[in-house]
């Protein structure tokens, strides 16, 4: 699943990064923050960028995880402003903790997602001759 591969594997890196980042800031604090605020946001936004791009199959075997939460994360922190400064501030304490936590079960669940070994190549070893 190479090409699920990659997407999950970068939004796991940039999750992992943005809880690092943020650690424990308080909401005015990353949000006060100039430098911070905007790599914890270029973190979010490839976090929803790469789940935007799985395939429907793929999506379909991450059920729990919040496209669609994820689709408005996404538009919310381009913005500037009041709604842009809650949507960032959800992302980082809720949504982001918890695809994380939902990426580790799948992890574990169906590894095959997470597998840098494109599908032919897996499949040639099973083959008869």
């Amino acid at each position: 699943m190479l090409n699920d591969a990659l997407p999950l594997s970068l939004v796991e890196e940039s999750g992992t990064a943005v809880l690092t980042l943020v650690g424990s800031l308080r909401r005015q604090e990353l949000l006060g923050s100039r430098l911070t605020r905007k790599e914890v946001s270029r973190h979010v936004l490839n976090m929803a960028d790469a789940l935007a791009s799985l395939p429907n199959e793929t999506r379909a075997r991450l059920a729990s995880l919040d496209f669609d939460g994820w689709t408005h994360i996404a538009r919310g922190v381009r913005q500037r402003g009041g709604e842009g400064d809650e949507t960032l501030w959800f992302a980082v304490s809720s949504l982001v903790p918890a695809t994380l936590i939902w990426l580790r079960h799948y992890r574990k669940a169906d590894p095959e997602l997470f597998s840098w070994t494109p599908r032919g190549i897996r499949d040639l070893g099973t083959q008869e001759p």
